[in-house]
């Protein structure tokens, strides 16, 4: 069986990035609110549905889970919220299609350096 090329597997990775966030921005796109009434809603769904997901993997040791996370863990939390603003900021000051494209470069361009 032949190898595929790294080159074609770096487009590969990036069409699938483009191909499963669209949905997402296409659906931001089309909400009319402003940025931060969207930013705060994506923010407490995604606090319901990973502290569900804590809450019901881990029952009772939940507390001590969520307080274990340290700096590291806030440091996490912080750059996932500021990456949430940023791409809601994009996509409200450009079009899907760069947005997306520049998301999805994201990790090669990670690579690269």
């Amino acid at each position: 069986m032949e190898r595929i090329p790294d080159h074609i597997k770096g487009l590969a990775v990036t069409t699938l990035g483009v191909l499963v966030l669209t949905p997402d921005s296409l659906l931001v796109r089309l909400i009319a609110l402003d940025t931060w009434t969207m930013v705060f809603w994506r923010g407490l769904f995604m606090l319901l549905a990973l502290g569900g997901f804590v809450l019901l993997y881990y029952r009772g040791e939940a507390p001590a889970r969520f307080r274990a996370i340290g700096r590291t863990g806030l440091a996490v939390a912080v750059s996932f919220g500021v990456g949430t603003l940023l791409f809601v900021l994009a996509l409200n000051n450009t079009s899907v299609a760069n947005t997306l494209v520049i998301v999805a470069a994201a990790p090669l361009i990670a690579a690269v350096f």
